[in-house]
């Protein structure tokens, strides 16, 4: 069995006995765990995907937050995302860390059950909360997709979401309700020519427990027409 949680708690008191200072433990506010079936352009397949975004603080600064655990102890299984990697998303004030695509390692069905989601910041002091994943999942058909120039038109039924990402991670967010058009180039305003983007469209309707994504669709900034370079 993993038991990521004996082995942090071994090392914040290791930390603690060797630095004599007082810290300050990670506070888990919000989790957001989200099953998409993910359409993945890139494999040809489809398969399961898990997002994982916790809405976090820490007293000594969310730069001190380093490492994020999703864990199912019976299925002796976890995945691991850091600082360096995840994304880091504000809304309404509140910021998010975290990761979209968790996948297992063999692309297949992720196990019902108990998870325990684990924070943990630089000085080794974590904090946790457990989510059951309920079976039974199913998923809305994936969005029909068509990229012309910078213009993404979208089409099929339910609530679209847009997500573009970059190398600096989430550059863009647009909604549609039902399908529509969105350009792209007015999430990426400001970006420098030829910066590159992964476009993914999530598809969710109200009774349906898992989601669809479909993606990536590569798109890169271009000149407006009529410009000159």
């Amino acid at each position: 069995m993993i038991r990521i949680g004996l082995l942090i708690g071994a090392v914040c008191a290791a930390v603690s006995l060797a630095t004599g200072c007082e810290s300050n433990p990670p506070d888990i506010v919000e989790v957001d765990l989200t099953v998409y079936e993910l359409t993945d352009r890139e494999r040809n397949t489809t398969y399961e995907v898990l997002s994982l975004f916790v809405s976090a603080g820490d007293l000594d600064g969310v730069e001190d937050l380093d490492r994020l655990y999703l864990i199912h102890d019976d299925a002796e299984l976890f995945w691991a995302t850091h600082g360096d990697a995840w994304l880091q998303v504000v809304a309404d004030g509140d910021t998010w860390i975290g990761e979209p695509r968790l996948a297992m390692p063999d692309r297949g069905p992720f196990p019902d059950g108990t998870y325990r989601v684990v924070l943990v910041d630089a000085a080794g002091e974590s904090t946790e909360r457990e989510l059951v994943m309920a079976p039974g999942r199913t998923s809305p058909p994936p969005a029909a997709v068509v990229l012309s120039g910078s213009r993404a038109q979208i089409a099929g039924n339910g609530e679209h979401e847009l997500w573009l990402l970059g190398a600096d991670g989430l550059a863009g967010v647009a909604t549609l309700e039902g399908g529509g058009e969105i350009d792209l180039a007015e999430l990426t305003a400001g970006s420098r020519l030829g910066s590159r983007y992964d476009l993914y469209v999530v598809t969710r309707t109200a009774d349906h427990r898992s989601q669809a994504m479909i993606g990536p669709f590569g798109w890169s900034v271009a000149p407006a027409p009529g410009s000159r370079n």
